[in-house]
């Protein structure tokens, strides 16, 4: 649980940064890291973030939580975002996480719930 919430403010402090910057990042060397990609479509109006924090936090994270977060920046119009998403899970690519709406995929048998 503790890792849970640990991977949790990670996450908001990640993404924070990452919107920011619109860049993708480089996974941290290392072995035995779970992989996780994660797409997004960043807000207008982003202001570049220096590469060298977004690598300090996703090495805490890889140490913290045994996770190596990738992520893809996705166009910045809502529409291009969904689109280039749909692409891409049409083709296969590993997209784990995504900040999209996911009504549609689900419908589609795309994506699926793991959940109870």
């Amino acid at each position: 649980m503790k890792k849970a919430l640990v991977f949790c403010a990670f996450m908001i402090l990640f993404s924070t940064l990452v919107f920011a910057s619109g860049q993708q990042g480089q996974a941290p060397s290392g072995s035995g890291l779970t992989k996780l990609i994660w797409y997004f479509p960043p807000p207008g109006g982003y202001v570049p973030t220096d590469p060298s924090i977004l690598a300090k936090i996703r090495a805490k994270i890889a140490a913290e939580v045994n996770v190596d977060l990738d992520y893809i920046a996705g166009p910045l119009d809502g529409t291009e975002a969904f689109n280039k998403l749909n692409l891409m899970l049409a083709a296969g690519d590993q997209v784990d996480l995504f900040t999209q709406n996911w009504e549609p995929f689900q419908a589609s048998g795309a994506i699926m719930e793991i959940g109870p």
